[in-house]
């Protein structure tokens, strides 16, 4: 026991009073405080009372974050019933993009080799249900889907987009220069702050995305669906 410490018994039980003299910090001496800390608490004995477990973890650079699925919304016993959709219909332009597919697999294999191998996220192999990677959250109107739409899609690609030099980032339409009255929930910004895409979050057990879309572009309900975005 170093002589620096001298600890002072107390007369409550289980209990020790330290009394640090100067010269103990000065010494700089690590080891012989934590051999001194052990001596006193009786660490030794309490570490044998406790059971740890490894985990083992999954590093993921940005191709493992980009090719995930996105995890299921957990809806909330309860929520809401009515319709989002706004009076307003998109004026703009609409058209098919034929080709999206066929174009986002083109770049996204562009990469090829190019992946950082940077680990930008790790979760545990086998996570408990309460792991904080897995949805805990219940969603009960389109405030919350856009929340967890902001979670595990804008904050992840933006990172993978960033850590593969492109200057993007997903953010509110109102980090963007466009000064929109009624805008959108979400932008994908580019180094000038010019919105490069911008999207509406809606409660999708409220909506049928799919059978609307199906209508064509130059259906109403589709038009309707997109009033609350900007003409261009």
């Amino acid at each position: 026991m170093p002589e620096t410490f001298r600890p002072i018994p107390c007369y409550r039980p289980n209990s020790v009073l330290l009394r640090y003299f100067k010269n103990a910090f000065d010494s700089r001496t690590p080891l012989t405080l934590l051999f001194s800390f052990s001596y006193l608490l009786d660490l030794h004995s309490v570490l044998h009372q406790l059971s740890f477990t490894m985990a083992t973890v999954t590093t993921e650079n940005g191709y493992i974050l980009t090719t995930q699925r996105i995890p299921d919304l957990v809806r909330g016993i309860v929520h809401t019933h009515s319709s989002s959709v706004t009076r307003e219909r998109f004026q703009g332009d609409l058209r098919h993009w034929e080709t999206f597919e066929q174009e986002v697999r083109h770049n996204f294999q562009r990469f090829g080799q190019h992946w950082t191998p940077t680990f930008l996220s790790v979760h545990a192999t086998t996570p408990d249900n309460n792991d904080i990677y897995n949805e805990q959250l219940y969603c009960g109107n389109e405030a919350s889907v856009l929340a967890r739409f902001n979670q595990n899609v804008s904050h992840v690609v933006t990172s993978v987009a960033r850590e593969q030099g492109l200057n993007y980032r997903f953010g509110d339409f109102k980090a963007t220069t466009c000064p929109e009255l009624d805008a959108p929930d979400v932008a994908l910004i580019g180094p000038d702050c010019q919105p490069r895409l911008c999207g509406e979050a809606k409660a999708p057990w409220n909506h049928n995305f799919g059978a609307t879309i199906e209508l064509g572009s130059n259906s109403n309900a589709l038009r309707q669906l997109l009033g609350e975005l900007p003409p261009r």
